[in-house]
């Protein structure tokens, strides 16, 4: 192998499953995301369920086309992404705010309104700094980050707090600097390059200073975190 040649290993996986997995794909997701909606509300659960069932698919298609630049896999990508951001949207608005999730892929949406009867039944819900990250990762490579950026700083200010200090939590917060400009300083609107730079090196900051109290490789677990499925088609 040449010095400039990268190699990329792949997970050995099975024939069938890889034919299982995309078999009648589309009739499967539709049913399953309909099936979901009749047995009540959809929530974070649900949408976070149905974007790994959109990248377990994506997988599948990896096997026979690893750059994933069809457009099926462009398109696989987007309601992966859509149904992520669902999750991540849900955790940020409801029950206080009206919002949308829409599903290109399977034709399918659901809407929420706080006026609506069962608004409050529940606890309100949350995502966990490391579905943000992979949320935004996802939207990022779709080109939908900028559409649902409200729905991930409202999403992010339920974990920021208690996020602080660990891997995934000053990882949020370096990609919602970056990809946001949000540093938590609400002086300077947009923030600029130096602020949003300054936001990501103060977060590296608490990493290192949490990893030499702890002992642990907290900047290398940052480093790694991110979507464990297959993801390279952006629309």
């Amino acid at each position: 192998m040449g010095s400039g040649a990268v190699r990329i290993e792949r997970h050995q996986v099975g024939g069938a499953a890889l034919s299982a997995a995309r078999e009648d794909f589309v009739d499967r997701i539709g049913g399953r995301v309909r099936s979901m909606s009749r047995a009540g509300r959809m929530a974070t659960y649900e949408w976070q369920a149905i974007s790994d069932e959109f990248l377990d698919y994506l997988g599948a298609l990896s096997a026979e086309t690893p750059d994933l630049a069809t457009p099926e896999a462009k398109a696989v990508v987007r309601a992966a992404a859509e149904a992520a951001a669902g999750a991540v949207a849900f955790a940020g608005y409801y029950p206080h705010c009206s919002f949308s999730v829409f599903l290109d892929y399977v034709n399918f949406g659901m809407s929420y309104d706080p006026c609506d009867e069962d608004a409050s039944d529940g606890p309100e819900e949350s995502v966990s700094a490391g579905e943000w990250v992979d949320a935004l990762c996802l939207a990022v490579l779709a080109d939908r980050a900028g559409r649902h950026g409200e729905a991930f700083r409202f999403a992010r200010r339920k974990f920021a707090d208690r996020a602080v200090g660990g891997s995934a939590g000053e990882l949020a917060t370096g990609l919602a600097a970056l990809v946001f400009g949000d540093t938590g300083d609400d002086g300077e609107h947009p923030p600029g390059a130096r602020a949003e730079l300054a936001a990501v090196d103060a977060a590296l900051a608490r990493l290192r200073a949490r990893a030499q109290e702890s002992g642990e490789d907290l900047l290398d677990r940052a480093a790694r975190c991110g979507p464990a499925h297959p993801a390279g088609a952006g629309g």
